[in-house]
C-alpha cells in the first residue's frame, strides 16, 4: 500500500522490523538490565541501541505503532479519515520532542534522510497525499467490490461521480449537485453502503431534510429500496426532540411559526396596538412610512431609465394620496404635504398655453394653490450632473426653460433637487420655503394620518417587511449585521428607524409567546443548539447527512456543527444555485465558507456533474454563469 507515488517512503525493513516484533520485544523488556539497553545489544536483531533507557524504548514503540496504523489500516481497507491522521500526527509530534528520536529515526530509516523525514511532515498535514493515495487507492477497489449493487440500488446504476462520493469516508464531505444530478440517489446509495458494510446499525444514522414533505419521501424510499429503518427528520423535529430529550417534555409551538400568512396578520396587530398605546412608536411609524417605506438605489446607480421605471413599478412608488409618483423623492414631498394638511395638485397643468409643434402642454411637479406656488423638483446632484441614462445637456436645457416660463409669465417657482434628499435637508428646506411663502401649516392627527394609510393600503408593507426581517433576525441567532459599504444620510435615517421600529416589536412578540408558554421555529433552533452545547443531548450517532443543504441559515448551521462533532462522519449535499429560502433565514454563503474551509479542515468536495434532468447544452450555460460560486 505504500508503493504509491509520493515523494516520500518507508523502507521496507523499517515495516518488516517493527511487524515482526524488534521494538515490541524491547519494550516488555526483553534483555534490559535496571533501567537501560547496555551495550552491542543495541545492534543485535532485537533494535537496541546503547544509552536508550527502556521507557524511551516504550516511546519509541509507541510512536512506530502509530506510524504502521498507515499501513495495518490501509491494508483492512479502512479509510484514513481526517480526523484520525490529525490524532496521529499529535502523537508522533510528542514523541519527536524527544531528542534520542533523531537517532532512532536515523538507524531504520532509509538513508536518504531529507526525504525520508518528509514523510511525517506530509504525512502531518491536513491534505496529506499520502493519505490522499492511500483511500483513493482504497476507494477505487470499494467501487469494484460494490458494483453489482451501485449498478442494482436504484432503477437506474449509479453514475462514476455517485459511485464515488458514497465510497468517501471523509470526517466531513460537501456533495455539490446540481439539477438532476442524483443527489437523493446518492444519499439512499451512501446510507445502503454503510448498513451494507456493517459501518454503523441504522439507529446510529440521521439524515436531515428542509421539509416535511421531502423527510417523508427519502423515509419512504429508503425503506422501500433497503428495507432499512433509518431516521428522516426535518431540521424542527430534529429540534423538538433535543430539547424534549434534555428538558423531558416538548414545547409548544406557537401557530404563527409555520403559517407566515398568521405571522403577517399577527404583526398588523401588534402594530395597530402600539400605534394606540404608544406615542413614541406611533411618531416613528408615521415617520418611517411617509419618507422611508420604500427603499430604492439613487437614480444614478441604475443603467437605464426602463430598469429605473421598472423599480418604481415593482416597489409601488405610492403616496398616501394612494397615486403613483415619478420617483421617491416626489413620493416623499407628497407625503410631507398630505402629513402637514397642505392641499396640492400632482402635475397639474400649467396655467399658461405652452404646447408646440414639437412639446406638449407643461405639467410641473407640484401646484399649491393656497399660495399659487408651484414645486419643480430637479434631479442632479451638488455639481449638478444628471443619472448616466439622461442626456445631461438636453436636462439642463428643459430647466433652463421651466426657469424662463415661470419669469416670463410672472409665477412662483420653488427649485429642489435630488442632492438635498440625499443629504436630509429637503424637508426642511420645504417647511422654511412654505411658511415664509404664509402657508399655514395643519398636521393630521395620528388617527388621520393611519385612516390615510389604510385607505391607500400601504400599512401591511411595514407588517410583511417586518415579519421577513423577524425571521432573518432570529435565524441569524439575533444579530444584525452591520452595513458595508458607503450610504447617504437618508439610508441610514431608514436603517436606524426601522431597527427602532422593530426592536420594539420584537419585545412585544417575544413577551407574547412567553405568556402563552409557546415558541417559534428559531427559538427551537436555538434552544436546542444550547443542550447540545452543554452535553445535555446523549446520542448513539455515527452519521449525518444534510440534504439541501445551501438552505441552511446560521442557527441551523451552528446546530449540525455541534452535531457533527458527535458523529463520526458528516456529509453535506446541495447546490448554491438551488438556494430559495434566503427570505426565511437561509444563506447560501454558508455552504460557500464551508466549501472553502474544507481543505484546513480534511474534508471532501464531491461534484456530481452529469445531470439526467437537463440538456448539455444547457447545463453547461448555467454551469458558465454561477462558475465563480464554486
Amino acid at each position: 500500500m505504500w508503493c504509491c507515488e509520493v515523494p516520500c517512503r518507508v523502507t521496507p525493513d523499517l515495516a518488516d522490523w517493527y511487524l515482526s516484533g524488534g521494538v515490541r520485544d524491547a519494550c516488555n523488556g526483553e534483555g534490559a538490565r535496571g533501567s537501560e539497553v547496555r551495550g552491542d545489544e543495541a545492534n543485535q536483531g532485537k533494535g537496541r541501541m546503547k544509552g536508550i533507557a527502556v521507557s524511551d524504548v516504550r516511546s519509541a514503540a509507541r510512536h512506530f505503532g502509530v506510524l504502521t496504523e498507515w499501513l495495518e489500516r490501509s491494508g483492512r481497507d479502512q479509510y484514513l479519515g481526517a480526523g484520525w491522521a490529525a490524532a496521529w500526527a499529535e502523537r508522533t509530534r510528542q514523541d519527536l520532542r524527544i531528542g534520542w528520536f533523531a537517532r532512532l529515526w536515523e538507524r531504520f530509516v532509509d538513508r536518504e534522510r531529507a526525504r525520508s523525514r518528509s514523510l511525517l511532515h506530509l504525512a502531518w498535514q491536513t491534505d496529506s497525499p499520502v493519505r490522499r493515495c492511500l483511500n483513493d487507492d482504497l476507494r477505487r477497489r470499494l467501487m469494484v467490490t460494490h458494483k453489482v449493487y451501485f449498478d442494482t440500488v436504484e432503477s437506474n446504476p449509479l453514475t462514476e461521480r455517485q459511485r464515488w462520493a458514497c465510497v468517501t469516508d471523509e470526517d466531513a464531505t460537501l456533495v455539490i449537485a446540481g439539477a438532476g444530478t442524483g443527489k437523493t440517489s446518492t444519499i439512499l446509495a451512501k446510507i445502503g453502503l454503510l448498513i451494507r458494510c456493517g459501518q454503523c446499525r441504522p439507529e446510529e444514522i440521521l439524515a436531515i431534510s428542509f421539509t416535511r414533505k421531502s423527510a417523508k419521501e427519502l423515509e419512504e424510499r429508503i425503506e422501500k429500496k433497503l428495507g432499512a429503518a433509518v431516521r428522516i427528520s426535518t431540521f424542527h423535529s430534529l429540534g423538538l426532540a433535543i430539547i424534549a430529550e434534555a428538558e423531558g417534555r416538548k414545547p409548544s409551538v406557537t401557530a404563527s411559526a409555520a403559517d407566515p400568512q398568521e405571522k403577517r396578520r399577527r404583526m398588523d396587530g401588534m402594530i395597530a396596538t402600539l400605534c394606540q398605546s404608544d406615542e413614541r412608536f406611533a411618531a416613528d411609524y408615521l415617520q418611517f412610512m411617509n419618507y422611508y417605506r420604500v427603499e430604492m438605489k439613487a437614480a444614478w446607480e441604475f443603467s437605464s431609465l426602463a430598469e429605473y421605471s421598472e423599480s418604481l413599478r415593482a416597489n409601488g412608488v405610492r403616496s398616501l394620496d394612494g397615486k403613483m409618483k415619478n420617483s421617491l423623492e416626489e413620493c416623499v414631498i407628497a407625503n410631507w404635504l398630505i402629513q402637514n394638511g397642505v392641499p396640492f395638485q400632482y402635475e397639474r397643468p400649467y396655467e399658461h398655453d405652452t404646447r408646440t409643434v414639437d412639446h406638449r402642454q407643461y405639467q410641473p411637479d407640484f401646484y399649491i394653490p393656497s399660495i399659487g406656488l408651484y414645486i419643480e423638483h430637479f434631479g442632479i446632484d451638488r455639481q449638478g450632473r444628471t443619472a448616466p441614462y439622461i442626456d445631461h445637456a438636453q436636462y439642463h436645457e428643459q430647466m433652463k426653460w421651466k426657469r424662463e416660463t415661470h419669469r416670463a409669465h410672472g409665477t412662483q417657482m420653488l427649485e429642489t433637487y435630488s442632492w438635498e434628499f440625499a443629504d436630509g435637508i429637503l424637508l426642511r428646506k420645504l417647511e422654511k420655503a412654505l411658511t415664509e411663502a404664509g402657508v399655514v401649516l395643519k398636521p393630521l392627527s395620528v388617527e388621520q394620518l393611519l385612516k390615510r394609510m389604510n385607505d391607500s393600503g400601504v400599512v401591511s408593507t411595514l407588517a410583511s417587511l417586518m415579519t421577513t426581517f423577524l425571521t432573518l433576525y432570529k435565524g441569524n441567532g439575533s444579530r444584525v449585521r452591520p452595513h458595508e459599504g458607503r450610504r447617504s444620510k437618508w439610508q441610514q435615517e431608514r436603517q436606524d428607524l426601522f431597527l427602532r421600529l422593530f426592536e420594539r416589536l420584537h419585545d412585544v412578540y417575544e413577551n407574547e409567546n412567553a405568556a402563552a408558554g409557546e415558541i417559534d421555529f428559531e427559538d427551537m433552533i436555538e434552544r436546542a443548539t444550547a443542550h447540545v452545547r452543554a452535553g445535555r443531548v446523549h446520542t448513539t450517532l455515527r452519521y449525518i447527512l444534510v440534504d439541501e443543504f445551501q438552505d441552511t441559515s446560521p442557527i441551523q448551521l451552528e446546530l449540525f456543527v455541534r452535531l457533527s462533532r458527535i458523529a463520526r462522519e458528516t456529509v453535506w449535499v446541495g447546490d448554491v444555485k438551488q438556494a430559495i429560502y434566503g427570505f426565511r433565514g437561509s444563506d447560501a454563503e454558508l455552504m460557500k465558507a464551508v466549501l472553502g474551509k474544507l481543505p484546513t479542515l480534511g474534508g471532501s468536495k464531491e461534484v456530481l456533474a452529469q445531470s439526467r434532468r437537463s440538456r448539455p447544452n444547457l447545463v453547461r450555460l448555467v454551469n458558465g454563469a454561477f462558475g465563480d460560486v464554486f
